[in-house]
Order: structure tokens, then C-alpha cells, then sequence
């Protein structure tokens, strides 16, 4: 749900009906819409002031506001901020005033609030129904313009609904004073609101906004800056643990203690290399975005594990081993080194194949194992070999279905359910689009179960569920339910927004609420709904753009951006905007020649080069008046395609490239002499379709009409 910055006050009702008595010392102004009159007072010119902020509330709302003055008593400006705005040793906001008694009904504010109120350089209003008619609040909002003009309100919506007043009798739901909605009114001054519902920005992003609000720098600023804290305070837990745990391993394995002792020593180290792996790596640190204290972990531990003998450790310490390997093997992956990477995921495979071997019927071990299957299979799917990939997805459900009733049977069932949907997205990309809408089919029962059984895992198992709508509305756009498809992907995107309400600042919630809006943008582009899906990749290109700039060394965050980037080119394209296709691509595709070659070793960067190529190929198309500069550089794609395997060809993405690219080649050649080989790729092309005897997605269905359309005229030319 989307913040409110002080529009919503304006969308409110100006009509007043106040439900306590007027004080005495305001004056209304005649006619059936009443409207408070500021008494004439010049603004203070003061410069120093007592109070950084007054705060009012009504008093019903007193422990929100206790909750809000202790969070800004206590908060510690970070230290770059306070050296652009303060003298760096003042790390605090300042002082607050909070009234601690209620006004009566039929008062003015007596002088010692009317004081704190002049003596204060910012207002901070707790918006709630209760705040609707507290005469207090309503009176000080009054007084503060009066003394110090509109420009320094700032507030906090804590219950009711904005806008809420006018559209229901009396204004009991809304949660805008009186006096704040006549602010709007009288003066067209629109004060900042942060959104403390759970609903809307949450606690702490609400309280962030509150705080950027009072010291005067952007929100994102005071965010990174935050972040960097965090960080730094999570590099020294980071380098303190990786010391400390080879420090004991290395201790454990070299003592001349009793073997006894070396066990538990090696043990101790061993959990906390564990909880490096899981708690530090994958829950703060990636939480945060910092990869390279990920990348700088993952490698001292790596480091430390290829100094050891197999044989010296437990088959614990060897299924960490697996896991470090692997973990370091995706950040090879991440920076584009395929070798590296293989080498890595194939150590980690031979460490759990070893394990095996020795205990067939061990469920940790067999756990381990599978989780090495899943590294390679992912490579297997990165890299376009679709058939190997599915293969090893089939041994890990195998291992899966052997652990059934095991003690781990919640890690267990999460592994079948990713393995149903990730196999079901291998089995899309090969055409098996019935059998992959039956295996996403029971990764959504199993994820739906899981959130079930386990509620206190809520957050990831409702992000695992998430990905599941997504892949069962990508299911029925290839089987012809396009309603089911787009129920499917709007419930997917509606979780991903919750999730990142609740956690604004966590940067895998606000990446995966991105590419639900470009998914959810892709079904209704599949359904026919442009404008719905022009408007979504709008969306997801603000949140992409936010995610980036806290890391912008992340390569499949860049990708990403640049994927959702060329969905709204394609809808440029079919609106004719020419003009707004560059420019896009220089705002969101950042890095292209490098992360988005057609020669890119990873087939979904790949692709997405061909894309971009025929977007640049099919704008010039349409905006000269002469073709044949394009020949050669149709040639050399065509080059480039004709080498890419069946597998990758025949993929849902492969069908939208060649196919787009042979009615692109065939569009040059009708207005060329230079170009004759197109009309042979493009009944190839079309031929080649034929022999697949598979359903055809929505996309290529529309590019298969036009195909047949351009043979048509072809053919009445002949």
C-alpha cells in the first residue's frame, strides 16, 4: 500500500463537524462549511530553539506516543549525516515536548503548551480517529501555524484510513484533525506523512521517514546511511567469527589433547563456522546487501576447508564443507565465472557423494547431498542444458521422497516443494507444459501446507508461496486459461507487497516485490491488459533502481532491472514511442555489452541480448527509410542463432527470439533488394514451429499470426 506524503489530506473531505465544543479563543467563519480561522500573528523569527519537536496526540494514543519520543530521544544520527548538518560530535536530534495531560473540551492551551509549542522548531501530529476529535491536537496544529507558518509539520499516520471522512457518515474512520485538513485547504501547504500502519510503511520505515523529515536529507540518504551502519557493524561480527572459528578448527585438529577434547573443540568450531554460513551469510548479510563481506566470508572459509583432510572431519563438518563451496560457487556465478563456478558446485557434489557412499541412510547427509544436487542443477539451467538440469532436479526428489517422515520434515518438504517448481520450470522451457503444470501444481500444495504447519516461519515460507503463484499463472498462460493465469499472478504480487511492507528495508523483499511486478506485468501483457502492465513495469523499475543503488555491483540485480526495462520497450514499441526506448535502455540497462552480450554464457542473458538487439533493429525499422544498413547486422544475429542448441531454441524464450528475429529479417527484406535469405528463414521458422506439436504462449501465438500474414503477402507477390 503506498506511503502518504500530505495528498491524501487534500483528498479529504474540507467539510467539519466536530463532535466536541469549540473553544472559545478560535472563531469560525459563517456558512454550512466552517473552516478555522488562525488568529493574525507574525512568525518567530527564532533560531534557537528549546524543543527539536513538539509532539501532539490525543491522549488515547498515549503509547504511541511514548514509542515514537523514545525512538527519537535515542536515536544516534549516523555520523556522515551529523558531519553535513551538525557538529559531528552531536550524534542526537535533540529534545522532544510531549504533553502529558489532556486538554479539556472547552479550553484553550494554557502557556506552558502554548510555550513548547513556540519553542519548538518542527510539530509531529499522531493521525488517528482519535486525533479527529481531540480538541488538543486540533488546537495546537491551530497554534504552531500561527507562530511558526506551515512548513515544518511532519505526520504520522497510526490508525483510521486517510481520506477515510466523506465517504462514510461522520468522520469516526479517518484519522486527519480537522485543522490539518483546513491546513491544505487554506494555505495549499502539503505536510510529509509516514505511514506507521502495518498496512502502509511499517514502524520503522515510518520512523525513518519522520527522522529525514526533521533533519532535512532524503529519505534514501538516511537509509544508505543506516545500511552502512549495519554493515560495518556486521563486518566486525563477520571478521571476529571467521578468525575465532579457523582459530578452533585449526586448534582442534592440531591439539595433542586427548582425542576427546579435539572432538568437541572441532565440534564448537564447526557451529560456528554453521552459523556464519546460515544466520550471518544468508539472514543479515544478504539482508542488507552487502556482497562483499558475503564474497569476503564465503572465501576464508573456503580458504580454511581446502587445508584439510576429508578424512579428519565429521560428516557435519564435511557437509559444511559442501555448503561453503557451494555458497562460494554462486558468488562466482554471480560475477560471471562459469568455470570457477562449476569447479566449486562439482567439489561440493563429490564431498556429499562421498558422505553417501559411507552412509546411505543418513538423513542429514542425504539432505547435504541434495542441496549439492540443486547447485548443479541450477548451473545445468543457467547454462541452457535444460535435459541434465531436470535430471538432477529428478535424483534430489528421489533423495526427498526417501527422508519422508524424517525428523527434518519441514527442510525436507521445502526441498520437494522447490524441486517441483523449479523442475516445472525446467519442463516449461522444454515444452512439457501439461507435465509442468502438474509439478507446479504440487509445489503449490506443499508450500500451502508448509505455511500451514509452520506459522512461525511465516515470512519465507509466505515468500516461497509467492513464487509458486507466479509459476502456476505462468502454467496457464501456456495451457489457454489466461483468467486463472492473471488470478494467479495478482495473488503472487499481493504477497510480495506485504512482505516488503513489513520489512521495507530488506532488499531481497523489495527485488522480489520488482519482479513480481514485471511477472505480474508479463500476464497481463499475456492477457491482452497494456496499460495495467505498462504501469506495473513502471513500478518495478522504482523499486529495481532502489535495490541497485544500495549495491550496484549486484550483476542479477542489473540484469533484472534490465529485463523489466525491456518489457516496457516492447509496450513502447507496440505504442509507437520510438523516442522513449533509448533513453530507457540508458537509464535501466546499465552495463549491457558486458552483462547482456548474445554471446553471454548464461542462455537468460543471452536471450535478453538478441532481445535488445531486435528492439534497436525494429525501432530504426521504423524510423528510416532505408533498411539495408541493417543487413549485416542481421546476418551476424542470425549467425549467432543458428548456433544455439534445440534445447535453447525451442525454450519459451527461444521461440520469442527466433521468431521475432525471422519476421524482423523478412520485414527489412520487403522494403530491401539486400536481404534475400530472409524469406527462407522465415518458413523455416515457421516450418520448424510446426514439428514442435507443443501449445504455444500467448506472445508467440499474436508473432505467429503476423508471420503467417507476411508469408501470405509473400506468396500473393510471387
Amino acid at each position: 500500500m503506498p506511503s502518504y506524503h500530505g495528498a491524501s489530506i487534500a483528498s479529504a473531505s474540507r467539510t467539519n463537524v466536530r463532535k466536541k465544543p469549540i473553544p472559545s479563543c478560535f472563531q469560525l467563519k459563517s456558512g454550512d462549511n466552517p473552516v478555522w480561522e488562525f488568529p493574525v500573528r507574525k512568525y518567530s523569527a527564532v533560531t534557537e530553539f528549546r524543543y527539536k519537536a513538539f509532539i501532539s496526540y490525543s491522549h488515547l494514543d498515549r503509547r504511541w506516543a511514548k514509542w515514537l519520543l523514545r525512538k527519537l530521544e535515542g536515536y544516534k544520527i549516523p555520523k556522515q549525516i551529523a558531519g553535513q548538518k551538525f557538529d559531528e560530535t552531536k550524534r542526537r536530534l535533540g529534545v522532544f515536548f510531549r504533553d502529558r495531560e489532556e486538554l479539556p473540551a472547552a479550553s484553550c492551551l494554557d502557556s506552558k503548551i502554548r510555550e513548547a509549542v513556540h519553542q519548538s522548531e518542527f510539530l509531529i501530529i499522531l493521525c488517528s480517529p482519535n486525533a479527529v476529535g481531540s480538541v488538543g491536537v486540533n488546537a495546537e496544529i491551530d497554534e504552531f501555524v500561527a507562530h511558526h507558518g506551515a512548513d515544518k509539520i511532519l505526520c504520522c499516520i497510526i490508525g483510521g484510513e486517510p481520506g477515510a471522512h466523506g465517504k462514510a457518515p461522520g468522520h469516526a474512520e479517518d484519522c486527519f484533525p480537522p485543522s490539518l485538513r483546513n491546513l491544505q485547504v487554506g494555505t495549499g501547504r502539503i505536510p510529509l506523512a509516514a505511514d506507521a500502519r502495518e498496512i502502509g510503511d511499517g514502524k520503522k520505515a515510518a520512523l525513518q521517514k519522520l527522522i529525514a523529515g526533521l533533519l532535512g536529507v532524503g529519505l534514501n540518504q538516511l537509509i544508505r546511511r543506516e545500511n552502512r551502519r549495519e554493515r560495518k557493524r556486521l563486518v566486525g561480527i563477520s571478521v571476529a567469527s571467521v578468525a575465532l572459528a579457523i582459530t578452533m578448527a585449526g586448534l582442534a585438529l592440531d591439539s595433542l589433547a586427548a582425542n576427546r577434547q579435539a572432538k568437541i573443540e572441532q565440534e564448537r568450531a564447526e557451529e560456528l563456522i554453521s552459523f556464519m554460513l546460515d544466520d550471518l551469510v544468508r539472514n543479515k548479510l544478504l539482508k542488507v546487501g552487502n556482497l562483499r563481506i558475503v564474497d569476503s566470508v564465503t572465501k576464508k572459509l573456503v580458504d580454511h576447508y581446502s587445508q584439510q583432510d576429508d578424512s579428519k572431519l565429521s560428516p557435519q563438518g564435511l557437509s559444511r564443507k559442501a555448503l561453503t563451496f557451494s555458497q562460494l560457487g554462486l558468488t562466482y556465478l554471480r560475477q560471471n565465472h562459469e568455470e570457477l563456478a562449476r569447479k566449486l558446485f562439482e567439489q561440493a557434489l563429490q564431498s556429499t557423494s562421498s558422505l553417501l557412499a559411507r552412509n546411505p541412510d543418513d538423513p542429514e547427509i542425504i539432505y547435504s547431498h541434495m542441496q549439492a544436487l540443486y547447485f548443479i542443477a541450477f548451473l545445468e539451467s543457467v547454462t541452457g542444458n535444460y535435459s541434465q538440469a531436470l535430471n538432477a532436479f529428478n535424483q534430489r526428489a528421489k533423495l526427498g521422497h526417501q527422508l519422508d517422515g524424517q525428523d527434518l520434515r519441514m527442510l525436507v518438504a521445502m526441498e520437494l516443494g522447490n524441486t517441483d517448481i523449479h523442475a516445472g520450470g525446467i519442463l516449461i522451457e522444454l515444452g512439457r507444459y501439461q507435465e509442468a503444470k502438474s509439478s507446479f501444481e504440487r509445489g503449490f500444495a506443499i508450500r500451502t501446507k508448509l505455511l500451514e504447519q509452520f506459522p512461525e516461519n511465516r515470512h519465507d515460507l509466505e515468500n516461497n508461496l509467492a513464487g509458486a503463484n507466479h509459476y502456476m499463472a505462468l502454467a496457464n498462460e501456456f495451457v489457454g486459461e489466461p483468467a486463472k493465469a492473471l488470478e494467479y499472478a495478482q495473488r503472487s504480487n499481493n504477497i510480495y507487497q506485504r512482505l516488503w511492507h513489513e520489512d521495507p528495508e530488506d532488499l531481497r523483499d523489495r527485488t522480489n516485490l520488482a519482479r513480481s511486478l514485471r511477472w505480474l506485468a508479463e500476464t497481463e501483457v499475456a492477457v491482452g491488459d497494456i496499460d495495467a502492465a505498462q504501469e506495473h513495469l513502471k513500478q518495478a523499475l522504482v523499486h529495481h533502481k532502489i535495490a541497485i543503488d544500495f549495491e550496484p555491483d549486484d550483476n542479477p540485480r542489473l540484469v533484472d532491472r534490465c529485463v523489466s526495462a525491456v518489457a516496457l520497450a516492447d509496450i513502447f514499441l507496440s505504442q509507437k514511442k520510438f523516442d522513449a526506448i533509448l533513453p530507457l535502455f540508458s537509464a535501466h540497462c546499465a552495463r549491457e555489452k558486458e552483462l547482456l552480450a548474445p554471446t553471454h554464457f548464461k542462455v537468460r542473458q543471452r536471450l535478453l541480448g538478441y532481445r535488445l538487439e531486435l528492439i534497436r533493429l525494429e525501432r530504426e525499422l521504423n524510423a528510416t527509410s532505408s533498411p539495408a544498413d541493417m543487413t549485416q547486422e542481421i546476418k551476424t544475429l542470425y549467425a549467432l542463432l543458428s548456433k544455439e542448441s534445440s534445447e535453447i531454441r525451442h525454450s519459451d524464450a527461444g521461440l520469442k527470439t527466433i521468431l521475432r528475429f525471422a519476421i524482423d529479417a523478412a520485414l527489412v527484406a520487403a522494403r530491401s533488394e539486400e536481404l534475400p535469405e530472409a524469406d527462407l528463414w522465415l518458413k523455416n521458422t515457421m516450418a520448424e514451429l510446426a514439428q514442435l506439436n507443443q501449445p504455444l504462449h500467448p506472445v508467440v501465438k499474436r508473432q505467429q499470426r503476423i508471420a503467417t500474414a507476411l508469408l501470405a503477402a509473400q506468396h500473393s507477390t510471387e
